[in-house]
């Protein structure tokens, strides 16, 4: 489930990254200066980097919070390993 205040922000951002992917394919394809398609491109992965961590916020408060009520010792531990590697993929470069 996406709560739906955020599902509006993630389709927003995820547009907006979309049409800054498009303006840098256009950017290369007229062969512009390379630092403004540079930044054209941190532009498109500060957007994509917000609906991450909002997707997370979102799994968080949603399903993980199910998880770690849980009465289960089993569904908790598995959320936790869940979210450990979630974090560990998300900070790899």
């Amino acid at each position: 489930m996406i709560i739906p205040e955020y599902k509006k922000q993630l389709q927003t951002s995820l547009k907006k990254a979309q049409g800054t992917l498009s303006k840098v394919e256009k950017m290369i394809e007229s062969e512009e200066y390379c630092p403004k398609i540079v930044q054209m491109i941190s532009a498109a992965e500060g957007l994509l980097r917000g609906a991450k961590l909002k997707m997370l916020e979102n799994h968080l408060q949603t399903c993980g919070h199910k998880k770690m009520a849980s009465e289960s010792e089993e569904d908790r531990a598995e959320f936790a390993k869940e979210l450990v590697k979630i974090l560990d993929v998300s900070s790899r470069k």
